[in-house]
């Protein structure tokens, strides 16, 4: 806009809008129109948030294997994953990942195996980080859960009461208009599960009371909210947790 008369003309350059002012002011301004699929590389995966291999034999008898797909929501950059390492580095000899590099075109996707195959009694909890060039997430990380077990054990019915509070990623994310939460209880706990805006403003209650200790899924219907960031917070006992989600219109 010209100081002096207040006259402004707007046109589209290379890089979004400019402001031409006749040599006075220039304001440029980006407009992303698109907020489904982003131009640049943006990184999802399935599992979304944790790899959980169940109870597997030290025998070698079987191997518990995860199809891990990963995800370029972009619909211009080319995705480069440039590592996938498990720490602690401790229990990396048990589990066997494709090397090299991995190369994801826009509004593409590709499986990667993850075999585990342990050679003790014991537990395997780590994580996995995925290691790229997106915008969202260029150390995307998950929680990796396992368990080496005796022959006989590996069949024995597994206890559907978790052994820890838990707030799973919502699935879908992104998503339009509904999505689930899953959350996990390990005995008999007072629930609170909210949904807040950006500002912080609590918009919607999914849970609140008391549940029994096992797995609770809730469905979030988000048809009369505008598009844009949300967050979910789980209030159970003395833990708390809170995960981000998408949904797009």
């Amino acid at each position: 806009m010209s100081p002096s008369n207040g006259i402004a003309a707007w046109t589209v350059g290379q890089e979004g809008w400019e402001l031409e002012t006749g040599g006075n002011w220039i304001i440029r301004a980006y407009v992303d129109t698109s907020i489904a699929t982003p131009p640049f590389a943006y990184i999802e995966t399935l599992p979304a948030d944790t790899m959980n291999f169940g109870r597997v034999d030290t025998t070698g008898a079987t191997m518990g294997t995860i199809n891990l797909r990963i995800y370029n929501r972009g619909n211009q950059n080319a995705l480069h994953v440039t590592g996938m390492a498990i720490f602690p580095v401790t229990i990396r000899n048990v589990f066997v990942i494709p090397p090299g590099q991995l190369t994801i075109p826009a509004g593409d996707s590709t499986d990667v195996a993850i075999n585990f195959n342990p050679n003790q009694i014991r537990t395997y909890n780590g994580f996995f980080v995925i290691t790229n060039d997106s915008e969202n997430e260029p150390t995307d990380t998950l929680i990796l859960r396992a368990e080496g077990v005796g022959p006989a054990a590996a069949g024995d019915p597994v206890s559907t009461i978790p052994s820890e509070f838990s707030l799973e990623q919502n699935y879908p994310n992104p998503f339009n208009p509904t999505t689930e939460i899953s959350f996990s209880l390990p005995m008999v706990s007072n629930v609170k599960l909210s949904v807040y805006n950006v500002l912080g403003q609590e918009i919607a209650l999914l849970a609140n009371g008391s549940y029994s200790a096992g797995v609770h899924t809730v469905t979030f219907d988000a048809a009369q909210l505008p598009a844009g960031v949300y967050f979910y917070r789980l209030d159970a006992g003395t833990f708390s947790d809170i995960r981000k989600m998408l949904l797009l219109k």
